[in-house]
């Protein structure tokens, strides 16, 4: 999923990524606060939130190419923004890629040094500009939000994707079973290989119990697992020694190991 293939919004694709920006991040508005999304034209801001005590924060969206054009539109909205809402303490950009931290050829200085530099450059030169506190959010956090089960139907507006949620499975399932009617007898069910697959794709529940009768079983084996070794000191005592530590640490492990429906795959490493 890529903001550049973000369906367009009033004919412009930077219209959609405002529209799109202000839908995920709205609700980081401060505690008693509302969200107030502005028009045109916006006074530097997409939307913005008053506090108890008369401050502004406010947000600005970028979907721009390039670093030099992004800073440059982004210097254009601190400037309004400092003349237009003298109230406002916070102005968080959000931008629908992500600054490299790295050079490339002979770049002395990189996307995001540039980005802090000019942020420097701003409370230096621009009146109001110096009471403003700058903030960037850049395009994995919008892809990090934008992947809660709540924000499915935005994927499937804005990029006109299918979403595989559980509702839209048991919808398909449901269409399936009814066009195969009375065709379908459990008699004539052919399991296939892939089957297996798709299952633990899924982590029924089946799956968890066979990997924890798996862990048992090695478990009881390594217990009913004897090596004795007579003479440390004997040159062929290296290798039983060597089967029992790998034994005893297979065992540990495996005792450790407990998996639930949704965890990283980082508890797997060790086996």
């Amino acid at each position: 999923m890529s903001f550049k293939t973000l369906r367009a919004w009033n004919g412009e694709q930077s219209r959609a990524f405002e529209e799109l920006s202000y839908q995920l991040l709205k609700n980081r508005v401060p505690p008693g606060a509302q969200a107030i999304r502005t028009g045109n034209p916006d006074g530097g801001v997409e939307w913005y939130a008053t506090l108890p005590d008369g401050t502004e924060w406010g947000w600005q969206a970028k979907h721009v190419d390039g670093i030099g054009p992004l800073l440059t539109a982004m210097t254009d909205s601190v400037k309004r923004v400092a003349k237009e809402r003298p109230q406002l303490r916070k102005l968080t950009f959000a931008i629908s890629w992500n600054l490299a931290t790295g050079t490339l050829g002979g770049e002395r200085t990189s996307q995001r040094q540039k980005y802090e530099a000019k942020v420097s450059t701003w409370k230096k030169t621009i009146p109001g500009a110096e009471k403003i506190q700058f903030e960037l959010v850049q395009e994995s956090d919008l892809l990090d939000e934008l992947a809660k089960p709540e924000h499915r139907g935005r994927r499937w507006f804005w990029w006109n994707n299918v979403v595989l949620g559980r509702d839209w499975l048991e919808q398909r399932y449901i269409e399936q079973a009814d066009a195969a009617g009375e065709k379908y007898r459990p008699d004539l069910q052919v399991d296939l290989p892939i089957q297996e697959d798709l299952v633990a794709l899924g982590f029924d529940q089946s799956v968890l119990t066979h990997f924890n009768r798996l862990r048992r079983d090695v478990i009881t084996a390594v217990n009913d697992l004897h090596v004795l070794v007579k003479d440390e000191d004997d040159p062929d005592a290296a290798p039983y020694q060597a089967i029992h530590d790998t034994a005893a640490a297979l065992q540990a492990t495996a005792s450790a190991l407990a998996v639930q429906a949704g965890d990283p795959p980082t508890p797997l490493g060790p086996v």
